[in-house]
């Protein structure tokens, strides 16, 4: 016990005397490979790191499968999730959300037809769409106005681009910063012929935390805000989105 006491003591001192930090405390959010890969997932894994190292904390964030994402987040095995949807918490009560977006973002149909017009959800209802499998703020709209049999998911939204260059697909929605991240390293006689047609939903995402971490999410929250005042914020999406 004396022993004990004595390492302790030592260690407090030497970490007085010598200036010497003590090791942060490890903060595990999951994420799903598909966003972690995108610019814009690495985009906001970078400000969260800034943000938690500030609150002295090291964080570390780990790709997951969709599913097991979700069990590991309800266990807590995991701290909480780097992103999700801004109405992700909706039922979930072991979750809190940050409360300043991470991003803002838009849900886009995008066509190689020139004829199709679009004005809102409905105007889907005839057409074959593709939408990219797993991404729920898409997928629950369109189950809602689309015939199953019109309804393709793929989890490869290249293929399904160039499915509607081939005319097999009529519409493909997705997320507006994630296709057009795809669209640019396409071929450009590729490209160009696909073209959006019309915004269908805005929202935003957010970072969720176990919610045994409700005062860490305010403050993570705050910071947030704070990094998008100071211009922060867009200097690191810069460096990310320059590389």
């Amino acid at each position: 016990m004396f022993k004990t006491f004595c390492l302790i003591f030592i260690s407090l001192i030497s970490h007085s005397i010598y200036g010497i930090e003590a090791p942060k405390k490890v903060f595990t959010l999951g994420v799903t490979k598909v966003t972690l890969e995108t610019n814009q997932g690495k985009f906001l894994k970078a400000v969260q790191t800034e943000i938690f190292k500030k609150l002295n904390y090291q964080l570390k964030v780990i790709i997951l499968p969709p599913l097991r994402l979700k069990q590991q987040s309800k266990s807590g095995k995991i701290n909480g999730e780097l992103v999700r949807m801004s109405t992700f918490g909706i039922g979930r009560k072991y979750l809190t959300r940050v409360e300043e977006p991470m991003m803002k973002f838009s849900v886009v149909s995008y066509s190689a037809n020139k004829k199709i017009k679009i004005n809102s959800w409905l105007d889907l209802k005839n057409l074959r769409v593709g939408y990219r499998r797993g991404i729920l703020i898409v997928e629950n709209e369109l189950v809602k106005v689309c015939k199953k049999s019109n309804l393709f998911n793929y989890t490869d939204s290249l293929q399904a681009l160039e499915l509607l260059n081939l005319g097999r697909l009529d519409v493909y929605v997705g997320l507006e910063f994630f296709i057009d991240g795809i669209l640019r390293n396409m071929p450009a006689k590729q490209r160009s012929s696909i073209y959006k047609v019309k915004t269908l939903k805005r929202d935003s995402a957010h970072t969720f935390l176990n919610a045994k971490f409700s005062k860490l999410a305010k403050k993570v929250s705050k910071e947030l805000k704070l990094m998008k005042e100071n211009g922060r914020y867009m200097a690191i999406r810069r460096k990310v989105f320059s590389k």
